[in-house]
């Protein structure tokens, strides 16, 4: 079982695991998107998820049917699944567009903090969203994961149209190239660290 941490301080999120891209689709061949994903609750602040996709020159077409055409990263959720039968799942690409779904359908522009760079694993595009307390409780009707023990969860790397399809998931998936399926989410057990 996969991991989501809660920690008290901010400054201790650069310690929380950093969980790779390792399930991909069976259609991909030789590529295999790599991307990662670190998320944590943390005290005061909220839940942070921030992903990161090493690619040299990620399509972004900015229209609106980014979706189809761009190089998407997508991280689906849902942190109370014994109380709240919602999934959401953050969709944003490496320019402008970053979205939020709630079982499929777009209901916000989301804001987030991106960045780029280049390390000794390559060059990278990075989108960090903080979901606050007040968010979670919209959201999930829960301000806080301390009484939550397993969350459902998922970070997909994707691109869902032609050139360069591809698909990769930090879990396993029941269904390649769906950002929004349930039955793609796995559980993550919530641990104090």
């Amino acid at each position: 079982m996969f991991t989501f941490p809660t920690i008290q301080d901010k400054l201790f999120f650069e310690m929380t695991p950093l969980i790779p891209t390792c399930e991909f689709s069976p259609d991909s061949g030789s590529f295999m998107p790599y991307a990662l994903l670190r998320m944590a609750e943390i005290h005061g602040i909220g839940v942070v998820l921030d992903v990161t996709a090493f690619e040299n020159k990620p399509d972004t077409t900015g229209g609106e049917d980014f979706l189809k055409t761009d190089d998407l990263m997508a991280v689906s959720i849902n942190l109370d699944p014994e109380h709240c039968k919602d999934n959401y799942t953050f969709v944003c690409n490496s320019s402008d567009r970053c979205f939020l779904f709630k079982n499929g359908e777009c209901i916000a522009e989301q804001t987030c903090e991106r960045r780029s760079g280049e390390d000794e694993r390559g060059d990278y595009w990075a989108v960090s969203i903080t979901l606050s307390p007040d968010k979670l409780k919209e959201l999930f009707g829960i301000s806080t994961l301390d009484s939550v023990k397993v969350v459902r969860a998922n970070m997909f790397k994707a691109k869902l149209d032609q050139p360069h399809r591809h698909f990769g998931a930090v879990a396993p998936f029941a269904r390649a190239y769906d950002l929004f399926c349930s039955d793609n989410l796995a559980d993550f057990q919530v641990l104090p660290m």
